[in-house]
């Protein structure tokens, strides 16, 4: 469940507005907000966050192998608005099973 004080950042509820059911976590993690969000829709809540929420700028993709957990991986966007001057964390965990 995500906290009432989590669901007051503008970015976080216009995603969880427009996509109900892909944002499976929402934090505001070291003072950045940032969702987990299911992986099939990664390019769908990217073109909204660039279009729609002016996240114009792709700081930094990384990954994060978890092993043993399952899933695997977590791959991690770093978003910057330079128009908006905030930043943006999105998070989508993928199976490491083939």
């Amino acid at each position: 469940m995500i906290s009432d004080q989590v669901k007051q950042d503008p970015v976080i509820s216009a995603l969880l507005e427009r996509f109900p059911e892909s944002v499976e976590e929402a934090s505001l993690a070291l003072g950045e907000p940032t969702v987990v969000v299911r992986p099939a829709d990664i390019v769908a809540i990217s073109r909204f966050l660039k279009t729609e929420q002016k996240f114009e700028r792709l700081s930094s993709v990384t990954c994060v192998d978890w092993l043993p957990r399952e899933p695997r991986f977590e791959v991690v966007y770093h978003l910057h608005s330079v128009q908006r001057n905030l930043q943006f964390r999105v998070k989508a965990r993928v199976s490491g099973e083939k």
